[in-house]
């Protein structure tokens, strides 16, 4: 080597594997805008966006690592891992007790993993030659849950295992081992960091030194075209982590004499009698091309079905507990509003009711209907409709229930209070332009998130779940902007009806000055809400207490609002108790002449 590596500068990105655009900007800009003359591809699955790369500039070199894919200016490397791998087997065939392994692969079909398996296995009949091995794939270089399951498949297809291994990243299956008071071999990192003293070590890879062997290519003129680099454990490249206080001193020596033999080539693991399955010419250890192509495997490996697991989605459903209680609390929430909304309507004609105009009466009741009717829509699987109804129906019903509670309120505000227009009545009719007008922005508001970003059904995990089990529940990319316009939206509705109840406050009747119901309705609401939220913000909630919350954070609100508006003048009305009515209306008209002269309410007909 020379001094130019002093002159060499590197930079690293990250790309997740699936990410094929974000790869082609990010090398075409290191190599159009920043100068670089050599990108390298560290996983499997980046060969595949580099090579119309490599094609398009061939003046810039690249290396695969793990790949099979070459040109002229696009060669492949990686190191001989299963050296490391038969080591790690001879450990196991030593510590072993059962004979038994199970190892959990990626693929069965890639040339990688089956030299790996092959190797752990012929390490562990050097020294045990009664070791069998099943064999579970996942058809996943990294996938926890499937990984997770594999390795319940190991233990429950022979519960005599006393030893797992792995050809996947993921530490949950040492992870599990431990749990389960058996052994493991780790990969690619030292699982004892993380896990503990029962991984036994780890076949790790060091990639120091194939990028080193690459860059001195480049830097001193000796580019090989359409090379495949292939190095071994002298180089330093493929190596076992520390062993664990558990391995024995005999164990441990075993495995570094071994290793020294490797070293200076005197042990060779694809050679002689064992091998005589995957074809060695004339007995002979195995070609490098051989080595790249294998798809045999060595007898006593038992390769099983791969695991596959099928997702279960978990909603709220009537079968369980919580949907029914929701369900009983959803029924009980309407039959209190139908109620109400049926005396209303029949004793429209009585003061108590007529004088608090009763068509919003009936609207209001309407609203509290349709938000405590959402609450069906959270039981079943979600849909994109049923989302989307979701949030109308909420937003819906608030609007209806308090724009027209706060409208009526703004009415006795203006011609008991205000009344600089010396106005004489104020029409239902007037008050439903400005109620309508609330209710379109809140359509428009809605309209906006539904286009551009609408809740949708999407899975997410949680730690009340198994690992390969998924919540599904309604969210957007970006929703939380557009439920946050809309609770900024029913803020200021919130506030426009506490400054109006405080300004009724001083009207002296129960019939027109409602300050103190509304100043109560608005307490309830915050109230709850202040204890209800953060409770679902900063605690972890299963899915259906989550969504039992909600719920019950609208029913609540909902019933109580009808109690304190409704329930007297329902009670009133039944009960044919005119007088006080009377006497409130009476009261109120002597308010409003020494407010104004002659000023009357208007009573809707």
């Amino acid at each position: 080597m020379t001094n130019a590596y002093l002159n060499v500068y590197a930079s690293y990105h990250i790309v997740m594997d699936d990410d094929g655009e974000k790869f082609n900007t990010v090398v075409i800009d290191l190599i159009e805008n920043k100068g670089y003359d050599m990108i390298i591809g560290t996983s499997y699955s980046y060969q595949f966006y580099m090579e119309p790369i490599a094609l398009d500039y061939p003046h810039i070199k690249f290396l695969a690592i793990s790949g099979h894919i070459n040109h002229a200016n696009m060669i492949n490397g990686f190191g001989a891992i299963y050296q490391a791998k038969y080591l790690a087997g001879r450990l196991a065939g030593l510590h072993t007790k059962t004979n038994k392994f199970c190892y959990v692969a990626a693929f069965k079909d890639n040339s990688e993993v089956i030299r790996g398996l092959n190797a752990f296995l012929l390490g562990a009949k050097a020294v045990n030659p009664d070791v069998t091995m099943d064999v579970y794939t996942i058809n996943s270089w990294s996938n926890a849950s499937l990984e997770a399951e594999a390795f319940n498949h190991c233990v429950s297809g022979d519960p005599s295992i006393d030893i797992v291994a792995q050809h996947t990243d993921h530490s949950i299956i040492p992870e599990r081992a431990r749990d389960y008071g058996i052994k493991s071999i780790g990969y690619n990192s030292d699982m004892r960091i993380v896990v503990g003293e029962t991984v036994l070590t780890s076949p790790i890879l060091v990639w120091g030194p194939i990028y080193i062997e690459v860059v001195g290519r480049v830097l001193e003129d000796r580019w090989v075209e359409n090379d495949q680099i292939w190095l071994n454990i002298s180089s330093g490249i493929v190596d076992l982590a520390e062993f664990s206080i558990q391995v024995t001193e005999e164990q441990r020596d075993d495995v570094l004499m071994a290793k020294e033999l490797m070293f200076n080539n005197s042990l060779r693991v694809f050679c002689g009698e064992l091998v005589a399955k995957l074809n060695p010419e004339d007995g002979d250890c195995l070609t490098l091309q051989q080595l790249l192509t294998m798809d045999t495997f060595v007898d006593d490996i038992y390769i099983q079905d791969d695991v596959v697991i099928t997702i279960k989605e978990i909603y709220l459903t009537l079968d369980g507990t919580i949907g029914k209680i929701l369900f009983v609390l959803i029924i009980l929430s309407l039959l209190m509003q139908i109620i109400v909304l049926v005396i209303v309507i029949i004793k429209r004609d009585h003061k108590a009711i007529k004088i608090a105009s009763y068509k919003f009466c009936i609207i209001t009741l309407i609203g509290s209907i349709i938000a405590i009717g959402s609450g069906f829509l959270y039981l079943g699987k979600p849909t994109l409709v049923t989302c989307v109804l979701r949030e109308s129906c909420i937003g819906l019903g608030f609007v209806l229930i308090y724009g027209c509670i706060f409208a009526k309120t703004w009415r006795v505000y203006m011609l008991f209070i205000v009344n600089r227009l010396r106005l004489r009545t104020i029409s239902d009719g007037y008050l439903f332009k400005y109620v309508f007008l609330v209710l379109s922005v809140q359509a428009i508001l809605l309209t906006i998130w539904f286009s551009v970003e609408p809740p949708m059904p999407v899975m997410k995990d949680s730690p009340f779940l198994r690992d390969y089990d998924r919540y599904i529940t309604c969210e957007g990319g970006k929703d939380y902007i557009f439920r946050t316009m809309v609770g900024i939206w029913m803020i200021l509705i919130t506030l426009f009806g506490c400054g109006i109840a405080f300004n009724i406050r001083k009207v002296k009747s129960n019939s027109l000055g409602e300050a103190q119901k509304i100043g109560s309705v608005i307490y309830n609401m915050l109230f709850i809400n202040t204890v209800i939220l953060p409770l679902m913000l900063l605690v972890e909630l299963t899915l259906e207490i989550y969504i039992l919350l909600i719920c019950a954070d609208i029913m609540w609100i909902c019933n109580v609002t009808t109690a304190v508006v409704f329930w007297q003048r329902a009670y009133a009305a039944l009960t044919r108790e005119s007088e006080v009515w009377m006497e409130s209306k009476t009261a109120a008209t002597r308010n409003s002449n020494s407010v104004s002269n002659q000023v009357s309410f208007n009573m809707p007909s």
